[in-house]
C-alpha cells in the first residue's frame, strides 16, 4: 500500500490540509461510509513519514474489520472510495480558492430557482468585488463575462419578450469585450509559448486563424487592456525581431501597469524581454547587454524571478553568463554564492558548481575550474551542450590535447545525431567546435597567412564563445609575429 496512489495523494498533503480533510472525510455530504473514515484515520497515523509499517492491506483490514476473513477486493474497495474523497476535496478546495468562482455557480444556481431578488443582491455584490481589486488576467475577463452574461440571461427571463424593460440595464458591448478579451489574452499567450518551445525544440504546426488574429491587432484599440497589448508586444518581439519599437513599448508597457499584471504573466513578459535581449546580442548588437542587466537588476529588486518560491536555475545561470560577459567579476561573485540557497534543491548543487566553473573559468583560473565542471552532473540537455563546450576550452587552455581532441569528436557525434535540439540551435555549437579544432590545428602549426585568413573568416561570424575563442586566436597571432 506504500506505493499507491493513495498514500502518494496524502503526502503531498499539508499539515493543514490533512486537518481540513478529516473534516471533510467525517461530512456524511461526502462521505457516508464510517470505514472509510476509518481507514484515514490509520492512514494519518503514519503522516507525513510513511515509514512505520503498519499501512499493509491485511494489517489495515484487521483493524477494520477484526476477527473477519481478509478480503483483498474489500480493501481495494474501501482505497478507491478513500481516494474519491481525497480527490474531491483537492477539486472543492481548489473551487473556494479561485477568485469569483463562488458568485459564478451561486447566481447559476439563483438563476435557475428563480430567486431574482436574491439573484439580484448577490450580482450587485459580485460586481462590486469586480470593481475593488486592480489586477486584469484572461480569467478575470472571463469571470466577468460569465457573472455580466448571466445578469443578462436574468433579465430576459424576468422581462420575457420585453427586451425594452430591461435593455437599457446591461452593458451588452462590455459583456462582449470581456469575453473578447479573456479569448485574446490567451491566444496571445499560448501562441507565444508555442514560438518560444518552437526555437527550442524542433517542432512544426500551423496555427493560421491565430496568425491572422495577431497581424490584424490594433493597439490604440486596446489602450485600456494593458495586457492584451503587453502580450502581442511580446509576440511581435519574436515573430518581428527587427522591429526592435516593439521592446522599448513593451518595456514601458509593464512599467506603467506592472502592479496590474498577475505574478504569472508579469514574469512572463520580464523573461520574453529578456530573450529578446539575448537574441539582439547575438548578432551584435552588444547595447542589448546593458538593456538585459538592467533587466535582470529590476527582476532582483522586485524577486520577479520566483517560481513556486525559488529562483530558476536557469535564471541563475543567464545572469551569471551576462554578469560575466560585462566583466562585473566581484557582482557576478557575490551573486553566485548569495542566491545559490533559493535555487531547486534537486538542482542546486549541480547549478552552483557549473557557474562557479565558469567564473573560475572567465578569470583564467583553469585548473580550479574543471574540477569545479567536473563534479557537474548535468541533466538537460542545453546544459550538456555548454559544458562539452566549456570542457573543450579548459582542455585547450591547459595543453591536454589528446583529451581535447577525443572530446571535440564525441561532441561532433553527439550534436549531428541528436534528432530533438532544431538544426538552427545546434549550429553556434557545431561552429565552435570546428573552429577550436582549427584552431588547436593552427597552434600546434602556426602559419602566419593561415591565422590572418581564419581570423577575417570567425570575426563576422555568430557562434558560441566567441569572443574567448578570437581572444585566443589573436594571442597566437601576437606569438607568431614575435
Amino acid at each position: 500500500m506504500y506505493s499507491s496512489t493513495l498514500i502518494e495523494i496524502f503526502k503531498a498533503f499539508s499539515p493543514k490540509e490533512i486537518k481540513e480533510f478529516e473534516d471533510f472525510a467525517a461530512s456524511p455530504y461526502y462521505n457516508k461510509n464510517k470505514n472509510v473514515t476509518a481507514l484515514f484515520n490509520l492512514i494519518k497515523e503514519e503522516y507525513p513519514d510513511f515509514t512505520k509499517g503498519n499501512l499493509t492491506k491485511e494489517k489495515i483490514y484487521k483493524k477494520i474489520y477484526h476477527s473477519a476473513k481478509y478480503n483483498d477486493g474489500t480493501i481495494r474497495l474501501l482505497m478507491f472510495y478513500l481516494q474519491e474523497a481525497a480527490e474531491k476535496y483537492i477539486s472543492v478546495k481548489n473551487y473556494e480558492q479561485r477568485p469569483f468562482c463562488y458568485d459564478e455557480h451561486l447566481l447559476w444556481g439563483l438563476n435557475e430557482k428563480n430567486l431574482n431578488k436574491m439573484f439580484e443582491r448577490s450580482y450587485k455584490s459580485a460586481a462590486k468585488k469586480f470593481n475593488s481589486g486592480n489586477k486584469r488576467y484572461a480569467e478575470y475577463y472571463y469571470k466577468k463575462f460569465t457573472i455580466e452574461y448571466e445578469n443578462l440571461s436574468n433579465m430576459s427571463k424576468i422581462y420575457f419578450d420585453r427586451d425594452e424593460k430591461y435593455i437599457h440595464k446591461v452593458n451588452i458591448p462590455e459583456i462582449f469585450d470581456n469575453l473578447t478579451h479573456s479569448y485574446i489574452i490567451r491566444t496571445f499567450k499560448y501562441y507565444l509559448y508555442y514560438l518560444n518551445t518552437k526555437m527550442k525544440f524542433n517542432l512544426h504546426h500551423k496555427f493560421k486563424v491565430f496568425e491572422e488574429l495577431i497581424y490584424t491587432h490594433k493597439t490604440e484599440d486596446y489602450e485600456n487592456v494593458p495586457l492584451v497589448n503587453m502580450y502581442y508586444y511580446c509576440l511581435m518581439m519574436t515573430l518581428r525581431p527587427d522591429a526592435e519599437e516593439n521592446f522599448f513599448k513593451a518595456k514601458k508597457l509593464l512599467h506603467d501597469y506592472e502592479d496590474t499584471f498577475l505574478d504569472e504573466d508579469y514574469v512572463e513578459f520580464y523573461i520574453n524581454l529578456e530573450n529578446y535581449c539575448k537574441r539582439k546580442a547575438k548578432i551584435g548588437k552588444l547595447e542589448y547587454q546593458n538593456e538585459l542587466f538592467e533587466i535582470y537588476n529590476a527582476e532582483i529588486d522586485k524577486k520577479a524571478y520566483m517560481y513556486r518560491g525559488m529562483m530558476p536555475d536557469l535564471f541563475y545561470k543567464s545572469v551569471v553568463d551576462l554578469g560575466l560577459r560585462l566583466k562585473k567579476y566581484d557582482w557576478t561573485k557575490k551573486f553566485i554564492n548569495q542566491y545559490k540557497h533559493e535555487l531547486p534543491e534537486q538542482y542546486r548543487e549541480n547549478t552552483y558548481l557549473h557557474c562557479l566553473g565558469v567564473y573560475e573559468f572567465t578569470i583564467d583560473n583553469f585548473e580550479k575550474s574543471l574540477e569545479l565542471i567536473s563534479k557537474v552532473k548535468f541533466d538537460e540537455i542545453y546544459q550538456k551542450l555548454d559544458i562539452k563546450c566549456l570542457l573543450n576550452a579548459l582542455y585547450f587552455e591547459l595543453k591536454l590535447d589528446s583529451t581535447l581532441e577525443s572530446s571535440m569528436d564525441t561532441f561532433r557525434h553527439f550534436i549531428k545525431n541528436d534528432k530533438l535540439i532544431p538544426a538552427e540551435r545546434k549550429e553556434p555549437f557545431s561552429i565552435f567546435n570546428k573552429n577550436l579544432s582549427k584552431l588547436v590545428k593552427l597552434r600546434k602549426k602556426p602559419d602566419a597567412e593561415e591565422l590572418e585568413l581564419f581570423h577575417d573568416n570567425i570575426s563576422s561570424g555568430n557562434f558560441y564563445n566567441k569572443e574567448w575563442l578570437l581572444s585566443k586566436l589573436n594571442s597566437l597571432i601576437k606569438q607568431n609575429k614575435k
